[in-house]
C-alpha cells in the first residue's frame, strides 16, 4: 500500500521501476535520453516523497484537529501528589486512584498529550492490572483523545475527572475524530452508583 513504501534498498528501486515502467508507456518508445534521464530522477522524488507525506500526515493525526491541538497539559511540570514512583518496577507514574481504590494505578507521565487510545491497556476500567484489555470494556477504552488547551479549542472539550478543575485540565475525543463515549459512561456509573444509595 502506499503507506508502506521504505527508502530502504529493493522497496525503492521496486517502486520507482513501477513508476518508470508506467511512465515509459506514456512517453513511448522513441523518447529522447534526456526524458528518461528527467523520468528517472521524478521517480526517485515520487519515492523519496511519500513517506514523508505519510509521516507528517500522522503526526497530524496525533496533534488532533488544527482548530483544538492536543497540548501537554502540565508544561511546567506534574502538579504535587499527582505523581509516584511504582514498586517493584521504579517508575515514575501519573497517579490515579478512583475512589475505593486501595493503591493508585500508574498511569504514564504522557498520558493525554496527543491523540491515542490511551485508556485501551490502564487499569480498572478498561484492563487488568497485567494492562490486559478487559472483554467488558466500555466502548470509550477504544477511542483516541487528548489533552487540549480550552483557550484554543473550537470544539467542545470537557474538563478531566481524573484532575482537580482547579488546574483547568480539558480533554477531547472529537479533536481525534471520535466521539466521546467517555461522557456516556460517567452519566451510567453515576446513575448506578445512586441506585445504590
Amino acid at each position: 500500500s502506499p503507506t508502506s513504501f521504505s527508502l530502504t534498498g529493493g522497496a525503492v528501486r521496486t517502486h520507482a521501476n513501477m513508476f518508470r515502467r508506467g511512465a515509459a508507456v506514456a512517453l513511448g518508445a522513441d523518447a529522447p535520453p534526456v526524458s528518461r534521464r528527467l523520468l528517472e530522477m521524478a521517480a526517485l522524488l515520487f519515492v523519496a516523497t511519500v513517506p514523508l507525506l505519510t509521516a507528517a500526515a500522522e503526526a497530524g493525526k496525533q496533534e488532533g484537529d488544527p482548530t483544538c491541538p492536543c497540548v501537554d497539559p502540565f508544561p511546567a511540570g506534574h502538579p504535587p501528589n499527582t505523581t509516584f514512583v511504582e514498586t517493584p518496577s521504579l517508575r515514575r507514574c501519573l497517579q490515579f486512584q478512583p475512589p475505593g481504590a486501595s493503591a493508585p494505578y500508574c498511569y504514564p507521565l504522557d498520558y493525554g498529550s496527543m491523540c491515542q487510545k490511551w485508556d485501551l491497556n490502564l487499569p480498572p476500567t478498561c484492563a487488568d492490572s497485567a494492562n490486559d484489555p478487559l472483554v467488558s470494556a466500555p466502548p470509550f477504552c477504544q477511542q483516541s483523545w487528548c489533552y487540549v488547551d480550552p483557550r484554543n479549542c473550537k470544539l467542545k472539550p470537557s474538563p478531566s475527572e481524573y484532575f482537580p478543575r482547579s488546574q483547568e485540565v480539558y480533554f477531547s475525543y472529537e479533536t481525534c475524530g471520535d466521539m466521546n463515549a467517555f461522557r456516556s459512561h460517567l452519566l451510567v456509573h453515576t446513575l448506578k452508583e445512586r441506585d445504590r444509595k
